[in-house]
């Protein structure tokens, strides 16, 4: 039984041995955990940047329809499609949620039955006046909500070089002081690539382009991380944020785990062999003189 305990001994050394030096070795050759990966930060807001810090409640905004009376020949409708990308842009917003414009609103309909507003307070286009925005902040007040107005203005189209450009303005009104709080300027100009259409055309796209514009520089509305091709296949942004670069992880050498492999097996095969056959013996030591 005796000549039988070191390689026992040994063998549960060697084993011992063998777990603790795959360990790591499976570690390091385990795929990075999610956090080393995190992607680009998001760009916050350069412009309006106490607006973006806002943190209460949204607050409901009346849209009304952008005024196109300055600009000759515009369609019908699009003032009310422009105001209805400007409300729609409102849900990117953390500030503003906004209320598209309906004289038939109760609260509206009750305000004529009281005569706190008057018929004249509720007929369109609202522009960009003085008076129109009064009128604008009047029903704002009874509906309790800042408002936004806006207008197509300075429309250009230029028949031989084939481009219309157009600037829209909206102002954001409190409707308890009547002032002007947000002043918002955009403009659009039809692209390179448009080479056939009408005058109408052109002012739709350039009206389009400069909507989307507006958008953008809603308070409240962060801007979109645009990501782009950089140099030797990196990537920038136009926030300048650099990416974070994931490094490939080194597989450490297997050598120690081969080694220890090999030492197991002659381990094993000296036990076998000296526990085989019954004719071989294993010769141990005298045990040591007594002190």
């Amino acid at each position: 039984m005796r000549c039988n305990v070191l390689p026992r001994i040994a063998l549960l050394v060697a084993g011992a041995y063998l777990i603790n030096l795959a360990a790591p070795a499976a570690a390091q050759t385990a795929a990075p955990a999610p956090e080393a990966a995190k992607a680009p930060a998001e760009a916050k807001a350069a412009p309006g940047a106490a607006e973006a810090g806002y943190t209460g409640p949204r607050i409901s905004l009346l849209v009304f329809p952008f005024d196109t009376s300055e600009v000759q020949g515009a369609p019908e409708g699009l003032g009310e499609s422009l105001a209805k990308m400007f409300k729609d842009g409102t849900l990117r917003s953390t500030i503003f949620t906004g209320v598209t414009f309906n004289p038939k609103f109760p609260v509206l309909r009750r305000a004529l039955d009281e005569t706190t507003l008057s018929a004249a307070d509720l007929k369109e286009p609202f522009t960009l006046d003085p008076r129109d925005t009064e009128r604008a902040a009047k029903i704002g007040r009874v509906m309790d909500m800042p408002v936004a107005l806006g207008a197509l203005q300075d429309f250009n189209y230029d028949r031989e070089k084939k481009e219309a450009t157009v600037t829209i303005t909206a102002e954001i009104i409190n409707s308890q002081t009547g002032r002007i709080d947000k002043t918002l300027v955009a403009s659009g100009k039809t692209p390179a690539s448009m080479v056939v259409g009408t005058e109408t055309d052109y002012l739709l796209r350039a009206a389009e382009l400069a909507g989307q514009d507006l958008l953008a520089k809603i308070p409240g509305v962060e801007p979109t991380l645009v990501v782009k091709p950089g140099e030797n296949g990196k990537t920038a942004t136009d926030e300048g944020e650099k990416p974070v670069v994931v490094e490939p992880v080194k597989k450490k050498s297997n050598s120690g785990l081969w080694a220890a492999l090999a030492v197991l097996a002659g381990i094993i095969i000296a036990g076998s062999g000296g526990g085989g056959g019954g004719g071989g013996t294993t010769t141990v030591g005298p045990p040591a003189p007594p002190y």
